[in-house]
């Protein structure tokens, strides 16, 4: 059976007990929603009756500005959650959508909320990934006002990092179903100037794009580019773990 990737992601945090396990894997199993391509998981404005948990795909976290352009705010891959956080607010203030087709599990939100608050290594462990998430964002606007290479090459450390830790690296290479327009989308910058600096990447041989995928040679070399240190993902532990 395949590892529930929910479970890798929390016990990066948290130790979970066996019982605490087969209860996400039940929950995270029985109402699971597909959803193609470009297409809304979840609206601006929606008051979602589930919490949504990305199984399989890659979703982004959007918001339509006053122009109509769209900003994406994060990208969202297997294990993560699109919208914990409306067991407190409710509505949604931004929308989630696919980028690749999406299988996605639809949790309860007052039995998933039930859980949270019996069990204290459930708590710690949801809690740990909101945090996480709101480290991801603020340095994502750190790197709005760095140069583009830096920016983009810290931006795909990331990802590699996280799909690292929850098993989905093999052989340096991981899934990227992100267009040159998202990644645009996502750092703030103009279609030409992303695919300009994604060729200067390929050019100093720090990377390699192919069939919705990237390749990375040599993470330090790219790490050492963008500056990045992965201490604000708080995965150390997990990836460990996954090491092991």
């Amino acid at each position: 059976m395949e590892p529930n990737l929910l479970v890798r992601k929390l016990e990066g945090y948290a130790p979970l007990s066996d019982d605490e396990k087969s209860l996400i894997e039940k929950m995270t199993s029985e109402n699971i929603k597909t959803y193609p391509a470009k297409s809304d998981i979840i609206a601006d404005g929606d008051r979602p009756d589930f919490v949504h948990l990305v199984l399989d795909g890659w979703a982004a976290r959007y918001k339509i500005l006053h122009d109509g352009s769209r900003r994406i705010m994060a990208f969202l891959i297997p294990g993560d959650f699109c919208d914990l956080h409306i067991t407190v607010l409710r509505q949604m203030d931004h929308g989630i959508m696919a980028l690749s087709p999406c299988k996605v599990a639809r949790l309860d939100s007052a039995r998933l909320s039930e859980l949270a608050t019996e069990r204290t290594n459930l708590t710690k462990a949801l809690w740990w990934a909101t945090l996480v998430d709101e480290a991801v964002l603020r340095q994502w606007v750190i790197n709005a006002g760095r140069p583009a290479l830096a920016a983009v090459a810290h931006l795909l450390c990331e990802l590699h990092q996280r799909m690292k830790s929850i098993g989905l690296v093999t052989d340096r290479q991981l899934e990227l179903p992100v267009t040159q327009a998202e990644l645009a989308e996502a750092t703030g910058m103009t279609p030409v100037h992303i695919s300009r600096t994604l060729q200067n990447l390929r050019q100093a041989g720090l990377i390699e794009l192919r069939a919705h995928s990237l390749f990375i040679p040599d993470i330090e070399a790219l790490a050492e580019t963008g500056g990045f240190d992965d201490s604000y993902l708080h995965l150390r532990e997990g990836e460990k773990r996954r090491q092991e």
